[in-house]
């Protein structure tokens, strides 16, 4: 949860969804930047299952809420007229021209003077943490072996997962009907896996036009479709996967098989253990500074409209 919980249920559309301080977030605005995440996704967010959707939209509130916590902490930060046509020239130099900034700019229904003000507060949000978030020091080698001790699942070779699969491939550029179409096949069968010992004999009864079947040999997760992976890391040997949807379709998979390489030493990852160890530190002084920022300013959230129903299903975002 990112705040206290407004009174009165879910707001109408077009209604507000967050307070932070005297300020808004309106449906709107969630709704307009869930359009520009989908964009990223290829069109497919609405592919994903509704807990997925849902915990997208919470994820992105949570931006809009951090982005407006800033604001208000930063809004008396000086920046001068100097300052202010650097960092614009610098913005536009990475469009390469003028010309291809402005049409950018008119693609994204931005005015000039709105593109001014939004670099204006970035450039004091960027100047006031600056100050909230300064440099952590140096851990000691005592830290990072203790650190190592506490993860050591983290930072030795994962091994390799032999897996056998089924898959109900999916062009490109297909509809959403086509993808539910897909989907519901994937899980009829993963409900018939579920009662049957002979996962192999299953697929091949299975395949044909368009449905893919077989063993893929041992790799590592690293060389798996991140969904696909994410869902093998969390299966036992001999268990049967849910439903996952990547970029080639929709798979239900069985782990067959696993090795492990022997541990590393301390040593050996200590670049690696530092590395993990700074960025966890960071992300606790960067929740501090929010929290405080809460605490400060006064957070409520609206109960948000849940996305359409669906059936369960394991679909990571690819």
């Amino acid at each position: 949860m990112v705040g206290e919980t407004m009174p009165g249920g879910p707001p109408a559309v077009g209604g507000v969804v967050a307070r932070v301080g005297d300020e808004e977030i309106t449906e709107a605005e969630l709704e307009a930047r869930l359009a520009q995440y989908s964009q990223r996704l290829g069109g497919r967010l609405e592919a994903l299952a509704q807990d997925q959707r849902e915990g997208i939209r919470q994820s992105i509130l949570e931006r809009i809420v951090e982005e407006k916590l800033l604001g208000l902490a930063s809004a008396q930060e000086p920046v001068d007229k100097e300052e202010f046509q650097k960092a614009l020239d610098q913005a536009i130099a990475r469009y390469g021209s003028r010309e291809s900034w402005q049409a950018d700019r008119r693609r994204g229904h931005r005015s000039e003077e709105t593109f001014g003000q939004e670099l204006k507060e970035k450039l004091r949000r960027e100047k006031w943490l600056s100050r909230a978030l300064p440099p952590l020091p140096a851990p000691s080698v005592e830290t990072l072996e203790a650190y190592y001790e506490e993860h050591r699942e983290f930072f030795n070779p994962p091994g390799e997962i032999r897996t056998s699969h089924i898959l109900w491939v999916l062009p490109s550029n297909a509809d959403e009907a086509r993808i539910e179409q897909k989907r519901q096949q994937a899980l009829a069968f993963a409900s018939e896996a579920k009662e049957t010992d002979d996962f192999t004999a299953l697929i091949e009864k299975h395949r044909g036009a368009q449905i893919v079947a077989g063993d893929l040999g041992f790799q590592s997760l690293g060389e798996m479709p991140p969904a696909y992976a994410e869902a093998a890391r969390k299966l036992k040997t001999g268990e049967v996967s849910a439903p996952v949807c990547t970029d080639l379709g929709w798979h239900v998979f069985q782990i067959t098989e696993r090795k492990s390489p022997p541990p590393s030493s301390f040593r050996d990852v200590r670049p690696r253990v530092e590395a993990a160890f700074r960025r966890e530190a960071k992300a606790r002084q960067w929740r501090e500074v929010i929290d405080g920022l809460r605490a400060k300013y006064g957070v409520k959230i609206a109960s948000l409209p849940p996305a359409p129903a669906d059936d369960p299903g394991e679909r990571p975002p690819k």
